[in-house]
């Protein structure tokens, strides 16, 4: 996939509030692994780190999953992986569009990095969060045959004393790469 990788001059001009963009209500979740009712890869594999599942919901809009590397959890990480659908209708700039909507309504900025031949998009954004920076890139695709849409986020805690523009850009450019590499895997309901 061919992403623009200068589509921000600076990362960080802008912190923004990440969120799930649609309005969802959670129907029912677990922080032990993956729920019955869900059907999502046990665990996943992303430059080079395994990650295992330490979150899972449906909620009203969809289906939420959230790896985790070793000895991590939701409520302390470094690194994670998050995989989403969104039920119809939904398409990838929508969704994409409605996160970076969300942002700047709450003063921040961001960048939406779209690849026209597939149809997929990249919702590339940080905010701050206890003393550090929060890295997030969300690709989202269309999931086929069902008229929604599937999504792979990596999200990195970066401590401030590495925050410099030049670490940040390249860690962007490597996971830029990455994230666009990835085929982004199939949740949704068990049933």
């Amino acid at each position: 996939m061919n992403y623009p990788l200068s589509l921000l001059s600076s990362l960080v001009a802008g912190l923004l509030l990440a969120s799930c963009t649609t309005s969802s209500t959670v129907v029912k979740e677990t922080y032990a692994g993956v729920l019955p009712e869900v059907r999502a890869p046990k665990s996943i594999t992303y430059g080079g780190e395994s990650y295992h599942v330490g979150y899972s919901a449906i909620t009203t809009s969809g289906v939420f999953v959230e790896y985790f590397r070793k000895g991590q959890g939701p409520r302390s990480w470094t690194k994670l992986i998050s995989l989403r659908t969104t039920r119809p209708p939904s398409t990838p700039s929508n969704e994409a569009g409605l996160l970076l909507k969300l942002a700047k309504s709450t003063g921040g900025s961001g960048a939406l990095l779209e690849n026209k031949n597939s149809g997929e998009c990249i919702a590339d954004f940080m905010l701050p969060k206890s003393g550090n920076l929060e890295f997030n890139l969300v690709r989202y695709a269309p999931q086929t045959g069902t008229g929604g849409t599937k999504s792979l986020q990596y999200a990195e805690m970066i401590p401030h004393s590495k925050c410099d523009k030049k670490n940040l850009l390249s860690l962007r450019e490597s996971n830029l790469k990455r994230i666009a590499a990835i085929k982004i895997p199939d949740v949704g309901n068990a049933n």
